[in-house]
């Protein structure tokens, strides 16, 4: 109906009033707004858990060492739960890191963006005839920029709405601008609780969020290995406290005790002082899973330096974040490091 378009928040009412809605073949929802018995602004819960193998194939061209040999699917419980007046183009508004740690998956994230407008743009003529613009700015993965680009958005540039901000604190960031100025926030590429709970009328969350994939994680962990000794490396943020007590909660569930943590800062790579508390807390033994609720530089750095100190049969579960090329490439030439991924979109 061309009449969702009429304002940011007609936009807004209607997803939660319509519940469900297709993307890319792909059917997300069903939302429900705050009026409902259970709220709920995340339309995808599914997990994809891929164990990866340096023992066969390759993953792609840049890691000769790793390839994709199983897969566990893992869903969550789902939530129950006149255009004349719009300009000719609709703008949106990304923030995301174009430099600094992320700048690869920024990068990656914004080229995605871009070729899915351009797709509505040419093979459909935009939305209701209206074109779809992308500004796009960089905020080096810092909140404070984000929050200073999100209020350039909004203020000087009067986009229509907030689409593929990267990460979970400057997701947050931006969402504080959103909520005040009733602006959409579509599609953050974070998976915080901060974006979903208490619920968030502005966030409309296309992905699965951390506790999913800690949750995916664990019950791959009960369901395929003997391992109890489980223990957790994350950012000390909001994306890494929220992955820390999803595993809390999840290790609870299941009658288990969380083995040993460690955090490390966030835009760092500083993980040395972590994977001391991890691997020593406890005496002489060792964790046997170790969950990296971390990006792709600490990750990586993280398991190079576990190799003289964790057993060799330690198994590294990877949260979607540090879950790249990147960090697989990376580790290609560390044979027999055991790695298992969590993603939140299905295989195109």
């Amino acid at each position: 109906d061309p009449s969702t378009l009429r304002s940011r928040q007609a936009y807004l009412d209607t997803v939660y009033q319509s519940s469900t809605f297709l993307l890319s073949g792909m059917a997300l929802g069903p939302y429900a707004g705050s009026d409902t018995s259970s709220p709920c602004n995340q339309g995808m819960r599914e997990v994809w858990v891929t164990l990866l193998s340096n023992q066969t194939g390759a993953l792609t061209a840049t890691a000769p060492g790793y390839s994709v040999i199983d897969t566990f699917k893992f869903s969550s419980a789902t939530c129950q739960s006149d255009t004349s007046s719009l300009p000719k183009f609709l703008v949106f508004g990304q923030s995301a890191a174009f430099t600094g740690s992320m700048a690869d998956t920024g990068k990656l994230l914004r080229s995605g963006v871009l070729a899915g407008l351009a797709e509505v743009n040419t093979n459909a003529g935009g939305v209701f005839g209206h074109k779809l613009i992308l500004q796009a700015l960089d905020d080096a993965y810092t909140p404070t920029n984000t929050t200073e680009n999100t209020l350039s958005f909004v203020e000087s540039s009067g986009v229509y709405g907030l689409l593929a901000y990267l990460g979970s604190s400057t997701s947050q960031a931006a969402l504080q601008v959103a909520t005040n100025y009733s602006v959409p926030m579509v599609g953050a590429w974070a998976g915080s609780d901060g974006l979903r709970a208490p619920f968030q009328y502005n966030a409309i969350n296309l992905r699965a969020g951390y506790r999913d994939e800690i949750n995916a994680l664990v019950n791959y962990v009960l369901t395929f290995t003997p391992y109890t000794r489980i223990s957790i490396l994350y950012q000390n943020d909001s994306f890494g406290l929220t992955g820390h007590s999803a595993l809390l909660d999840a290790l609870n569930a299941a009658n288990l005790l969380l083995f040993s943590s460690g955090a490390y800062p966030r835009n760092t790579a500083d993980v040395l002082p972590a994977l001391e508390q991890i691997a020593h807390s406890c005496g002489t033994l060792y964790p046997e899973v170790v969950i990296l609720q971390a990006v792709s530089a600490p990750a990586v750095t993280f398991m190079a330096a576990a190799r003289g100190i964790l057993p060799a049969s330690t198994l590294y579960l990877l949260t979607s974040p540090c879950a790249t090329e990147d960090t697989v490439a990376a580790m290609g030439n560390l044979n027999q490091v055991s790695m298992v991924a969590s993603q939140v979109l299905p295989s195109p």
